[in-house]
């Protein structure tokens, strides 16, 4: 139906063509200040769309004859032409799988863009926020000070309040510059051999108070047989343990909270196993735990207020990781969490 009339078609393309020569042509003049005469104009576009209308008409029918001439002899001899006809249908086939291969390409990357842009948003919006309350509270403590306050020993909690203000920022900027650095690839790991069962219990040693004010109980399991030498960046790593242990305390149950830290023999590393009794995490918030200010979230979900700048267990992943190691949790709402992450083995 398209080829129908193919004269009519050639026409239709001739008079556009025309039409837009003619109108191409009075703007170059008019450009120039000239003043183009209409006779001369309407020569050019008439010419123009004639021999426009005649190719096409030719090339129309060109295009009709080819394919009826091949649908003819395909008709009267199926047989000799079933090849033809089969490369046909396979090249229709080969068209129509690329095509679909390409939609189904650009609706993955379009989600993938949508998604990049929800993080993206989520990411600011958080990085906000946790701004935002100690900036506020370094301003109204400075703002009570300056309209001055009498009483020596409040004026000296006011500034103790607002130099601990200061200090989250710097943690916050801190733990940032390093996540830049661990996800860019940057950061240098500092690698050498040491004990695992000593980094534990100096570990233990540096969170003792903060684990004897919340009353937690500790439950170490480090095998005396165990060869626990590792190859690895001991400072990082400390980092990753103490984050784990910190959240362990602030995530604590409030009915006999337990700690347990297990070692774990595998072939070619040390599994570090890091077990509480907490509040624990849903499930539908796993796939997320290791975002960065997922502890935001986290806290305002289930009404327990924490410290921190809820970068910790992103930075965590990114060390592990550039270990070539893993870190999985297992958690459940009200039943506490278990993250383990492994270590080479020296």
């Amino acid at each position: 139906m398209m080829f129908k009339n193919p004269r009519r078609i050639a026409s239709v393309i001739g008079l556009i063509v025309g039409l837009t020569n003619g109108l191409s042509m009075y703007l170059v003049f008019w450009l120039q200040g000239q003043t183009p005469q209409a006779v001369n104009l309407m020569l050019f576009a008439v010419g123009s769309g004639i021999v426009t209308a005649v190719i096409a008409e030719s090339m129309i029918k060109q295009f009709m004859h080819v394919k009826l001439t091949r649908i003819y002899k395909a008709l009267n001899n199926p047989e000799k032409y079933r090849d033809d006809m089969l490369q046909d249908a396979k090249e229709l086939g080969r068209v129509d799988m690329e095509v679909t291969m390409w939609v189904r390409r650009a609706a993955v990357e379009m989600t993938s863009l949508r998604a990049q842009d929800t993080i993206r948003r989520e990411f600011i919006a958080n990085l906000s926020h946790e701004m935002k309350n100690p900036v506020f509270n370094i301003q109204g403590y400075l703002l009570t000070l300056m309209d001055g306050v009498e009483d020596a020993a409040q004026r000296e909690r006011f500034f103790k309040k607002a130099s601990r203000n200061v200090d989250r920022m710097i943690r916050l900027l801190r733990d940032m510059d390093v996540l830049a650095h661990l996800e860019s690839g940057k950061l240098t790991l500092e690698q050498s051999p040491y004990g695992l069962k000593q980094q534990v219990l100096d570990a233990m040693e540096q969170m003792e108070d903060r684990l004897e004010h919340a009353g937690i109980q500790v439950h170490l399991t480090l095998p005396d047989t165990l060869d626990d030498r590792v190859m690895a960046d001991k400072q990082r790593m400390e980092q990753v343990l103490l984050n784990l242990i910190s959240n362990a305390i602030k995530y604590a149950s409030e009915n006999k909270p337990e700690l347990h830290i297990q070692l774990i023999d595998q072939a070619n590393r040390l599994d570090l196993v890091v077990k509480d009794n907490g509040i624990g995490i849903a499930q539908d918030d796993i796939t997320r735990i290791f975002e960065r200010f997922y502890r935001a979230d986290r806290a305002r979900v289930h009404g327990k207020q924490v410290s921190g700048t809820g970068l910790g267990l992103a930075i965590a992943k990114h060390i592990v990781e550039a270990h070539d190691q893993s870190i999985t949790v297992a958690a459940e709402l009200g039943h506490g969490s278990t993250f383990i992450y492994g270590v080479p083995k020296a």
